[in-house]
């Protein structure tokens, strides 16, 4: 029944048209299981092949719905806000982000305000969520060791500013990420009126209430 309520809830807001950029985000978001048979075949029980695909939402101007779009998609995998990091969060260091997509595996993650972010550390989140693994460091014998365990997701990113624009800045080698991340514009989509708005919300709010827990929620 609930996830019969969530495809209700997407399909009565999300359905009209001129919210194609966002559907395709949502989708995006709940095909995130999926990243674990991109590369290679994946049988249970063994370690996820490191993968992961950036989509990124943006606007130059607030209240554009970025951040209700991938909360709406993360609804159907449980608590989007345990599932999702703000970049003003307490705690939400580089690191932080790192370990979250470790617990994640397919699970999708949310990431918002990261235009808020210098530019290098946008750039090394969207190089590492493509690598899907932390960062190698030597340990005592001089062997590698990953800092974190590998992810294959898919990474939801809402911003005031083009990630390609900051990973291009920050990054001469950007090529290699850009091919690894979908950014949507979405200055240009329709705002809710405020009926619909307030409507959202409420239902938002029903269809979130009964949403198992994710990830400690």
């Amino acid at each position: 029944p609930l996830a019969n309520d969530h495809i209700a809830f997407l399909k009565r807001y999300y359905s009209t048209p001129g919210l194609e950029k966002y559907q395709l985000a949502i989708m995006a978001g709940l095909a995130s299981p999926l990243m674990a048979f991109v590369d290679s075949v994946y049988n249970r029980g063994s370690k996820l092949p490191p993968n992961g695909v950036t989509v990124s939402l943006y606007s130059r101007e607030t209240a554009r719905g970025k951040t209700t779009a991938i909360k709406s998609a993360l609804l159907a995998f449980g608590d989007p806000n345990a599932l999702s990091r703000d970049s003003s969060a307490t705690g939400s260091t580089a690191l932080a982000r790192i370990a979250k997509m470790s617990l994640h595996g397919t699970i999708p993650i949310g990431l918002d305000e990261m235009g808020d972010l210098p530019v290098m550390d946008v750039a090394r989140l969207i190089s590492a969520i493509a690598n899907g693994s932390g960062r190698e460091r030597a340990d005592k014998n001089g062997g590698l060791v990953t800092t974190n365990g590998s992810w294959a997701l898919v990474a939801l990113i809402a911003a005031n500013k083009s990630a390609r624009e900051m990973a291009s800045v920050a990054q001469a080698d950007s090529d290699a990420i850009q091919f690894r991340m979908l950014e949507l514009n979405v200055g240009d989509v329709s705002e809710f009126d405020n009926e619909t708005r307030a409507q959202h919300n409420l239902d938002w709010s029903s269809v979130r209430s009964r949403c198992p827990g994710a990830l400690g929620a």
